[in-house]
């Protein structure tokens, strides 16, 4: 196992993982960005990928997901997952009780956004380029985690999560803290012009999300749903992001990108204690 990079909010351990700014400020929380690191899987999913949908094996799978839920302080059979599909749908949990603990981590069935106002819940979202937007309300006690790709970006997910946490949990979108994490960055998401100029239907990219470098364009991700996120109501200073591109830190972290679709799956997870 080659060592991480020395990233900024790097927690040492046998299973290191980041932690973001404002986020990690808030008692009571749990959170983490895993790396590619700590692992029992085999390239070319080396070697915590805690995905079961890129071909590694579900032994390894098991394990390393059981692995980062313990770095966390909870037991497999506390977390919930998602089937993400590049949507909208948010799903709020409420038990995770009853499944079996070798299915180490229940799973919503296409959503791309989980929100709990339960202690003892660690919500996980897996990863390889697209942006986890964290989300914590220290008044209502509730958290939220969303998978923002392009699609994700497009159909509002950020902004449906904080919307979602209104509408079941009373949250106030001004007391929200924000945390986004590693993903693909403005330096190296290249999309097409197509992409650039017409990504959907009523939704066109912001200019400060929008790059165009010798006539190659490129989108700012975490630009994008940040302005989401403050649009929905949460505060500027409150969103916070960690500036950490996956496609520029493969030694650290799966970049579906830059490893031409061959590789694993990091996790991003938050949960009350």
């Amino acid at each position: 196992m080659s060592e991480p990079s020395g990233l900024a909010g790097l927690v040492a351990g046998d299973v290191p993982y980041l932690t973001l700014p404002g986020l990690d400020a808030q008692p009571g929380v749990v959170h983490a960005v895993f790396t590619r690191h700590g692992g029992v899987s085999r390239a070319p999913f080396s070697s915590l990928n805690t995905s079961r949908a890129v071909g590694d094996s579900p032994a390894h799978v098991a394990e390393n997901r059981r692995r980062t839920a313990a770095a966390l302080g909870f037991s497999p059979d506390k977390c919930q997952s998602a089937d993400q599909v590049h949507g909208s749908r948010v799903v709020a949990v409420t038990d995770v009780t009853g499944k079996a603990p070798e299915a180490a981590c229940s799973r919503v069935p296409e959503a791309d956004a989980l929100i709990t106002d339960r202690p003892g819940v660690l919500l996980c979202l897996r990863l390889a380029d697209c942006v986890p937007v964290l989300l914590y309300d220290p008044v209502r006690r509730a958290v939220g985690i969303a998978h923002a790709g392009w699609r994700g970006t497009v159909a509002g997910i950020a902004a449906a999560t904080v919307q979602a946490m209104a509408d079941t949990f009373g949250t106030r979108p001004a007391d929200l803290v924000a945390g986004i994490g590693p993903s693909i960055g403005p330096c190296c998401y290249a999309v097409s012009r197509d992409l650039a100029e017409a990504p959907g239907p009523g939704y066109r990219w912001p200019a400060s999300a929008l790059q165009v470098r010798d006539g190659v364009h490129f989108v700012d991700l975490w630009q994008a749903n940040r302005l989401q996120l403050m649009e929905a109501g949460v505060p500027e200073e409150s969103v916070k992001g960690c500036g950490v591109c996956t496609s520029c830190n493969t030694g650290d972290f799966y970049s579906h990108r830059a490893e031409h679709g061959r590789t694993g799956r990091f996790t991003a997870a938050i949960g009350l204690r």
